[in-house]
């Protein structure tokens, strides 16, 4: 289980909804994280309330996937990097990236070189 960070440091702020904040950021279900982490939307939506503590692998995944920093989501001491704001569509387009198998992942880098004259 993850550990709970002070109250003190937590301003009553959760961490839980700054990982709410970002989902709604990038355009990011309940759903969509679910499948990247490979739990259920309802296990997602029960650490999202507050009502069950992520394991530490499910955390680093969930700040992984969002491009959240561990240490601001817990303690606010590391703010994300501007270059960490993503539309929804490159998201997804991200997301579907890491899907495919490597030989389509060439195929698409040799086209794009083709596209962009390299």
């Amino acid at each position: 289980m993850l550990a709970r960070a002070p109250k003190s440091k937590m301003k009553d702020y959760q961490w839980q909804d700054r990982v709410k904040e970002r989902m709604i950021e990038i355009g990011v279900t309940q759903s969509e994280l679910a499948n990247q982490l490979g739990i259920t939307q309802g296990a997602v939506s029960s650490i999202l309330n507050g009502n069950t503590d992520p394991k530490l692998e499910t955390f680093c995944a969930m700040c992984q996937a969002l491009s959240l920093s561990a240490d601001w989501l817990l303690f606010d001491e590391l703010k994300p990097k501007s270059s960490d704001n993503i539309s929804k569509s490159a998201y997804k387009v991200a997301l579907a990236w890491q899907r495919l198998p490597h030989n389509y992942k060439r195929d698409i880098e040799r086209a794009i070189d083709i596209l962009t004259l390299k």
